[in-house]
């Protein structure tokens, strides 16, 4: 999946430009599915990464996160590393850290190897989690690698985020482009810049993943 090639400011157009791709596709899995198939579940950040690259996109390394909030874990863990080789139709590969702003977060889903040693979960691994202006995290909306649901829909808010992740330069797009972008993902143009303003609050992802997926196996 495109969103899944993950390459420093690209993650984000990527994945606005495959959101119109998402229709016609395999069912996609729910939050619920995602946490009970998963070994880890947590909110991380992206310390560095060490890929090779193959025509421009990673193809063979590891990323290590820090983790900031643990929801299901097979043992205590400040830093794990993810591991990742092969571009296929599914990978877990993370953005770089840019030199100018801190590492971005995410909801991330994985399978463990061993000690701090994991692997993506094959259906999603990784979903951005950005700050609002109130500095509290927000799962980004909208998210075409899994499925909400009604109940996940009804918990979309519009939000305001501070966090640099959230904005998309435009300057390379077509103004047609960047029309379809803000109408179909309800972004807000400012200057040269597409801002999202949709997500669902943590503490109802949480509630969305449900304790019975979150128990430790």
């Amino acid at each position: 999946m495109i969103c899944r090639l993950l390459v420093a400011s690209a993650f984000s157009l990527s994945c606005a430009c495959s959101l119109a791709q998402a229709e016609g596709t395999a069912q996609k899995p729910g939050l619920s599915q995602l946490a009970a198939q998963s070994d880890l579940v947590a909110v991380a950040q992206v310390v560095a990464t060490q890929y090779e690259y193959t025509r421009g996109f990673p193809s063979k390394g590891f990323a290590t996160l820090r983790i900031l909030i643990p929801y299901k874990s097979p043992l205590p863990l400040d830093q794990v590393r993810v591991f990742e080789q092969g571009i296929k139709e599914r990978e877990c590969y993370f953005p770089e850290i840019s030199p100018w702003r801190e590492g971005e977060r995410f909801l991330v889903f994985l399978e463990h190897l061993e000690v701090d040693r994991f692997k993506g979960n094959p259906d999603s691994c990784a979903l951005p989690i950005l700050v609002t202006d109130s500095n509290h995290y927000a799962l980004r909306i909208p998210q075409d690698a899994i499925s909400l649901g009604e109940k996940g829909e009804a918990l979309v808010r519009e939000l305001v985020y501070a966090d640099p992740a959230a904005y998309i330069d435009s300057r390379a797009l077509t103004s047609t482009t960047t029309a379809k972008m803000v109408e179909q993902l309800k972004l807000r143009q400012l200057g040269d810049e597409l801002i999202y303003t949709q997500g669902i609050r943590l503490g109802d992802v949480r509630r969305l993943m449900g304790s019975e997926a979150l128990a430790k196996q």
